[in-house]
């Protein structure tokens, strides 16, 4: 198996710059087409429950990304009251730079293979909380890089970002593990080395 590689747009972001602050919200990011199987309507339900359980909390859910199930979703955002800390971003060519924003990045799938979201977030230090679905758990060895979410409901992602909220260390700490652990195991040079390493075992002389 030769996993995804990742080759970084731009230079790392200081960690430092990322801490929230009493002026700014804990920032959480979604990235993803908008249709039934990113079940992008948990992000909506995690909102209004950190928002019904800490009111004294500050957070914002940014979600980018498009798809049919937008006015839907757009809907159901504003029926629930969410409309006030998630905000609906639509297409960006430029993600990398609204990585920078970010505190944490949750993927909300039924399934997925290996997202590239989750290497370009862990790349630059942002957190990740993800089910564990497809080849999540191994990018994420089991929860060491990364929060897992197992019953993929909005209370387990609500309690994994309010436990990051209130742990800057621990939060810091998982940054710092995951962007090593990305930078050393998905980079784009460890994967060309890989299919390299394989055409010099079966074909002989190139």
């Amino acid at each position: 198996v030769i996993e995804n590689g990742y080759r970084p747009t731009h230079g790392h972001t200081d960690l430092e710059s990322r801490i929230p602050t009493s002026d700014r919200p804990f920032n959480i990011g979604f990235a993803g087409r908008l249709v039934p199987v990113k079940r992008v309507e948990t992000v909506i339900k995690t909102a209004k429950l950190l928002i019904d359980a800490y009111p004294e909390l500050d957070f914002h859910f940014y979600i980018y990304g498009d798809g049919p199930l937008r006015s839907k979703l757009e809907e159901l955002n504003s029926s629930m009251r969410t409309d006030r800390i998630v905000t609906f971003m639509g297409h960006s060519d430029r993600l990398d730079e609204e990585l920078n924003k970010l505190d944490a990045m949750i993927l909300t799938s039924e399934h997925e293979g290996l997202p590239m979201i989750l290497l370009e977030a862990m790349s630059e230090g942002i957190p990740v909380i993800a089910p564990a679905v497809g080849g999540i758990p191994s990018l994420l060895e089991n929860g060491k890089y990364g929060r897992l979410i197992y019953s993929n409901e909005h209370t387990e992602y609500a309690d994994a970002i309010h436990d990051l909220y209130i742990n800057p260390i621990e939060r810091t700490r998982l940054a710092d593990s995951a962007r090593m652990h990305v930078t050393n195991n998905y980079s784009a040079t460890a994967t060309a080395n890989a299919y390299y390493e394989i055409y010099k075992k079966y074909c002989p002389g190139i």
